[in-house]
């Protein structure tokens, strides 16, 4: 593996956990919240720009020759997935 592969590969790693902060900063403070200025913060956009991130790493590490194709059935599977899951939690009252 190339060096700049590795380096792509950090990058992505470091997006997905950014992604995983603004997502978890939703779930606990809500979409806007109040920083330590006192100037409202908008999570929602937060996780926007990191998942935009995430996805021009994502593009950068195919453009270097690591093979990442995107299969619309794979996608469509996870989806159904993550509805089955979801439905269950929530029927369940882990969710409310």
């Amino acid at each position: 593996m190339m060096a700049m592969q590795r380096w792509l590969l950090i990058q992505l790693i470091q997006e997905a956990a950014e992604v995983q902060k603004e997502a978890t900063k939703i779930l606990l403070f809500g979409e806007t919240a109040i920083d330590g200025d006192g100037n409202e913060y908008d999570n929602r956009k937060a996780l926007e720009n990191e998942l935009n991130d995430l996805e021009a790493s994502r593009i950068m590490l195919h453009q270097s020759g690591v093979t990442i194709s995107r299969s619309q059935r794979s996608i469509d599977l996870k989806i159904e997935k993550i509805k089955k899951h979801a439905h269950a939690q929530i029927i369940g009252g882990v969710f409310e």
